[in-house]
């Protein structure tokens, strides 16, 4: 995804594009003039599952197959690489659902919006974490399920979250 050159999707931002190329080349330099020329199609979705990844791993919004519509859930956002903020959104027919992650100098600060009439089961990196000024585990709507490989597991209730790690 952050590849500056070909084969890359942010090549093909660098340079402008607004929709994904149907070839990673689709709009190269041909010479040392900079001249250009174009290859295929330049609104072509076969590259949009950057997208896709970015809302289901990089912001971790994810459907539980359990629950059609978004009743049920899953917070799963993928910390790391050279991302320092991310924010995603999905309006669902419950209402909006919202994951959103920072580095900070003091490690992780990840804010969450679980809509009326729904749950959703959040995994963060393992550490110790405050919401709304108490222990993540002790928060209000915020209940702790136990590990699962690196990530600490919480089920939480409609609301808005703000986990902030310590």
């Amino acid at each position: 995804m952050e590849q500056e050159e070909a084969p890359g999707w942010l090549y093909n931002v660098l340079r402008g594009a607004t929709t994904s190329w149907e070839d990673w080349n689709a709009y190269s330099v041909q010479n040392e003039a900079g001249d250009y020329y174009i290859r295929g199609s330049l609104n072509h979705f076969a590259y949009g599952s950057v997208a896709e990844w970015m809302y289901r791993y990089s912001a971790g919004i994810e459907r539980d197959e359990e629950y059609p519509g978004f009743k049920h859930f899953i917070l799963q956002p993928s910390v790391g690489g050279s991302l320092t903020y991310v924010k995603g959104s999905y309006d669902s027919v419950y209402g909006t659902i919202v994951s959103a992650w920072t580095k900070t100098e003091d490690g992780l600060l990840y804010e969450a919006t679980v809509p009326a009439n729904t749950t959703a089961t959040l995994y963060l990196p393992a550490g110790s974490y405050l919401e709304g000024g108490a222990a993540a585990e002790k928060a209000d709507g915020v209940t702790y399920i136990g590990m699962d490989g690196g990530d600490m597991i919480f089920e939480l209730q409609s609301g808005v979250y703000s986990f902030h790690s310590i």
